[in-house]
């Protein structure tokens, strides 16, 4: 029994470590960032992110993020997307950028992130920001549902998440624990 608690302590131990790996890679990378961001310097729009980003990241990091697909942008997630959840979304989760993007689709902190990074990418290979936050939620949910359902057109697709995205803001005061039950009646009705 001891044995398999020594064996269960390491286990956990080293997934710790891992999970924060990726987090300690990219900024090591991408030089060094305040650990406390005031209001006052959180981004209010997409373009700001990305002239902010602009001023934080490494060259290296940069090249890295535009060299990825939209797909890849995952391996992103738990660094400097975490980077962004925390120092952004988190701190002011009433703020101009995350009521933006929940205002046009996005539910979660994690969306948020990943919305904010596919712009970005977007603007280092182009030298511009989106100019429709809703077509770029759009676009983010159409590829991600793609995969579980190939045979969908785009216009059946926009016009299901044009619905989910009026019926979270339909919802949008609502606590969590609401929406869990809601969605759990839901599923047997």
């Amino acid at each position: 029994m001891r044995l398999f608690k020594n064996f269960l302590s390491a286990m956990l131990s080293i997934g710790i470590i891992l999970s924060f790996a990726p987090s300690v890679f990219v900024f090591a990378e991408g030089g060094t960032v305040a650990s406390e961001t005031r209001a006052s310097e959180i981004p209010t729009n997409l373009e700001e992110c990305c002239q902010k980003l602009d001023e934080i990241l490494s060259q290296e990091v940069k090249d890295k993020l535009k060299a990825s697909s939209d797909n890849d942008l995952g391996k992103f997630h738990m660094g400097l997307g975490l980077w962004i959840r925390n120092n952004w979304i988190y701190p002011c989760e009433n703020g101009k950028i995350a009521e933006l993007l929940y205002d046009n689709g996005c539910s979660s902190a994690d969306e948020m992130s990943g919305i904010i990074l596919r712009n970005y990418r977007h603007y280092l290979i182009t030298g511009e920001s989106a100019e429709s936050v809703k077509d770029l939620v759009i676009n983010y949910w159409f590829d991600f549902w793609r995969r579980f359902f190939p045979e969908m057109k785009r216009e059946e697709m926009q016009r299901k998440i044009e619905k989910a995205i009026q019926y979270n803001l339909a919802h949008k005061n609502e606590s969590t624990l609401d929406a869990l039950f809601r969605w759990i009646v839901g599923c047997f009705k």
